[in-house]
């Protein structure tokens, strides 16, 4: 039997914050998540499920928002996904988008501003920054399990309560 898996990237830079405003930049990691993880698809849904249908026909961040950030499922063989953060958000063609990945993907030879196409069907989450806050990151909620204590608390506070 084949496993399916996610690698989720837990990283907590959004492009355009302003220099030190990323204080947990230097603590990025991947965490593998199985594709059958009740707990990571449950957040997918829901962040698909409040992301505006408006938001993808103008793809603008939220008005006084610093960032917003999409997370994109791609797909990379095998059934798995690299669920990769991306921002410069913007509209190519009725169903598509292009933003900048946020971070070097060694293993896959991705370099951080590197323009990734995707499919509106292809989100895994959205954030913005409004109010040294950040909204949504739903999937990154769910990792708050895998981080270690200081790591886990920094994140906290800097999350904005879900609507």
């Amino acid at each position: 039997m084949l496993i399916r898996i996610f690698l989720i990237i837990a990283s907590l830079a959004w492009p355009g914050a302003g220099a030190g405003a990323d204080p947990l930049r230097s603590n990025d990691f991947d965490v593998i998540f199985l594709e059958s993880d009740a707990l990571m698809n449950k957040a997918i849904q829901e962040a698909r499920r409040t992301l505006s249908s408006d938001f993808f026909k103008r793809m603008e961040r939220p008005e006084g928002a610093q960032s917003f950030m999409l997370k994109i499922a791609v797909p990379i063989g095998d059934g798995r996904h690299e669920h990769v953060w991306v921002g410069d958000i913007r509209r190519i063609g009725k169903d598509r988008g292009a933003g900048k990945i946020n971070k070097d993907l060694k293993w896959l030879k991705w370099r951080a501003g590197t323009t990734l196409l995707f499919h509106e069907n292809e989100i895994s989450d959205w954030r913005f920054m409004l109010k040294d806050k950040m909204h949504g990151a739903r999937t990154t909620r769910v990792l708050l399990q895998r981080f270690k204590r200081d790591r886990a608390n920094a994140l906290r506070k800097l999350l904005a309560p879900l609507e």
